[in-house]
């Protein structure tokens, strides 16, 4: 792992940017190019320090699920398809 990683890693684990370009919005966070973010994730993945990138959700948060929530969901559906077609996949 290199000095520039942790801020990427620790910085993000909550708040992940759900848009069409979560990587433009990390690498300018980070002042870093969006293209050496995601190859930042790869070379982690790679290395077997990251895991995977997608939503944790909270046991029991889905008791009643209200459009809104569902909304979000799908959004996130589509942040981690887009991610997955950005890094490769888990």
């Amino acid at each position: 792992m290199q000095g520039h990683d942790l801020p990427l890693l620790n910085g993000w684990q909550r708040g992940f940017p759900l848009c069409a370009a979560p990587f433009d919005v990390l690498g300018q966070a980070l002042g870093r190019s969006s293209s050496d973010v995601i190859a930042t994730c790869q070379r982690l993945r790679d290395a077997g320090v990251l895991g995977r990138i997608g939503a944790v959700f909270a046991p029991g948060a889905f008791a009643e699920v209200p459009l809104a929530t569902r909304n979000e969901l799908e959004a996130n559906r589509q942040a981690n398809q887009r991610i997955d077609e950005q890094v490769g996949p888990r």
